[in-house]
Formats: C-alpha cells, sequence, structure tokens
C-alpha cells in the first residue's frame, strides 16, 4: 500500500551579495517567506511555543536573542507537549558570512 507523501520545509540561505531568505514551502509546493510583520516561520506544534516567539521577536531582534527566544520557545513546547522532544538542532547563520559553522546539537542529556 502506497502512502501519501507529505512535507513541510523551512528553507533558508543566502546567494552572493543578495539579501538572505527564509521561506516555508508547504507539501503543495507553494510557499510563503518572513517579512516584517511575521519575522519568523514555524512548523509544527505552535500553541505552547508560538506565544514566547510572537512577544519576543521583531525585526529589530539580535541574531543572538533571537536564537535563544527560538530555544525558550521549543523547551516550553517539549515541556507542555509529551510528542516534542530532544534532539535540538540550531544553526546560527550571520548575514554576508557564508558560512555554516555555528550549529549546536542539543540532545536528551545535554546540560541544557
Amino acid at each position: 500500500m502506497a502512502y501519501p507523501t507529505r512535507a513541510s520545509f523551512i528553507l533558508g540561505g543566502q546567494i552572493g551579495g543578495e539579501p538572505p531568505i527564509v521561506m516555508l514551502v508547504y507539501p503543495q509546493g507553494n510557499h510563503i517567506t518572513s517579512s516584517d510583520d511575521t519575522p519568523f516561520l514555524q512548523i509544527g506544534e505552535s500553541k505552547y511555543g508560538k506565544p514566547i516567539l510572537d512577544r519576543i521577536l521583531t525585526p529589530a531582534t539580535s541574531l543572538d536573542t533571537a536564537a535563544l527566544t527560538a530555544l525558550v520557545s521549543m523547551d516550553s513546547t517539549m515541556r507542555s507537549n509529551v510528542t516534542v522532544g530532544p534532539p535540538l538542532e540550531v544553526l546560527i547563520y550571520r548575514r554576508d558570512s557564508l558560512n555554516l559553522d555555528e550549529r549546536l546539537r542539543f540532545t536528551e542529556d545535554s546540560p541544557y
């Protein structure tokens, strides 16, 4: 029996001197991008962690604060929904660096 494939992706990056972009691609192939009105994109469970993101993130939020906010949001979701859990993987991309060298991975036994 064949099962239908349904997947959503958050895809982000930067090409050369162009501005970075992040897109949420839906299973149907259409997409949305972040904007001043929606400075973040989210897949999956949203009722526990999204309020944290809504209260803190703006286009002016520093990248470091945004990364910490995302981790707190995920922690809130994990504590409220037993189907969400580690590992958590974070990739921090700094504009115009063209490098992907800031990676973090939090497993169940991580001090975090």
